[in-house]
């Protein structure tokens, strides 16, 4: 403590002599006074018992066939909401259950989380890492053997593995991960996401137009390249075979009713990034930047005021079931009921 009193009269004289050094100097005292301020020990010890915190980044939701709800973000961080107890006659999360997966200090960046129909959950890593979920906070790396920046991360329904990665390439395991079969367009694009919406039909975007489509279970796949040049897909959702939709930036979203032959653009209630398209239960929502959240009326996208969040960060996280909808993003994993929110917005209606 002395030693630091020293410090800082030596930089007080500098100041009262070197006047043209006078914000450096209040800047320089400024840290070593904050330094010497006592750490607030009982808000870092509520700030670490939080399972959502300020830092959080999450990516991806999957809800499970068990009924869980699992957040994957960056720093290795996974948040899982535990099922209601509905024996008891519970509707609320039983638990919500934070971990951290990783070796300190290299915790992977998640962005994509997918159940197989075996039952099986994995992760992927921006690092290509792949992650198998073992139990409740329990997750083992299985590294994918590739070069190439990985981006979207499904389970196919006959629970074949696929990543969509840079160079025009897609990855697919048969064995769970633990071999990796390459298919590459070799050209410089990245495929962004890739859906199967049955076991043989699936379908791959990329940057300047790229859709890709299979009709084998992805023994081959065609270069349809049959939306706009210029469009860079964040997002990819399939409703059927025939059925689905890409979005971008600039709050662009398109649809396809003949098995991406042909796209046209919808009408959206957005200028924002859209990240992600889901149907939950009877309803379709996106989400998107600046608390952007969509549904639509199957016409057009409207924003869907009835959900209130209390965010304006991005949204990338989005899942759920017929009762649930999960949403994730900057700093937010949160559970919405989604007859609650329909219940008032009608009231507000009739009001």
């Amino acid at each position: 403590m002395e030693e630091d009193s020293g410090v800082l009269e030596q930089i007080k004289a500098l100041c009262r002599t070197q006047w043209r050094y006078l914000f450096t100097c209040l800047a320089v005292a400024g840290l070593v006074l904050a330094c010497e301020a006592p750490l607030d020990m009982q808000a870092v010890e509520e700030q670490r018992k939080t399972p959502i915190r300020k830092l959080d980044a999450f990516q991806d939701v999957l809800t499970t066939t068990q009924g869980h709800a699992i957040f994957v973000g960056g720093s290795g961080v996974v948040v899982e909401f535990l099922p209601p107890d509905r024996t008891q006659g519970l509707e609320e999360v039983r638990e919500i259950v934070r971990a951290q997966i990783g070796e300190i200090g290299q915790w992977p960046n998640l962005i994509s989380i997918t159940q197989c129909a075996d039952q099986s959950i994995f992760a992927l890593g921006l690092d290509g890492s792949l992650w198998v979920r073992k139990q409740l906070g329990q997750w083992v790396d299985m590294k994918i053997d590739t070069q190439e920046t990985v981006q979207d991360l499904t389970c196919a329904q006959n629970n074949q593995l696929w990543v969509a990665a840079g160079f025009g390439t897609l990855l697919h395991s048969l064995d769970g991960g633990q071999n990796w079969q390459r298919f590459s367009l070799e050209d410089d694009l990245f495929l962004t996401h890739i859906d199967f919406p049955n076991d043989n039909i699936g379908y791959a975007i990329g940057e300047f137009g790229t859709v890709l489509k299979s009709t084998d279970a992805g023994k081959s796949w065609s270069n349809l390249r049959s939306t706009a040049d210029d469009f860079y897909p964040l997002a990819l959702y399939f409703l059927d075979t025939k059925m689905g939709w890409v979005a971008g930036l600039d709050g662009e979203i398109f649809i396809t009713r003949d098995g991406a032959q042909n796209w046209h653009k919808q009408e959206t209630a957005t200028h924002a990034p859209i990240y992600k398209i889901r149907k939950i239960g009877e309803h379709i929502f996106a989400v998107g930047n600046y608390g952007t959240i969509l549904e639509y009326n199957g016409r057009r996208w409207q924003s869907a005021d009835h959900i209130q969040l209390g965010s304006s960060g991005y949204l990338r996280a989005l899942a759920g079931d017929k009762d649930s909808l999960f949403i994730g993003g900057q700093a937010l994993a949160k559970r919405i009921h989604l007859s609650s929110s329909l219940s008032a917005a009608n009231m507000a209606k009739n009001n």
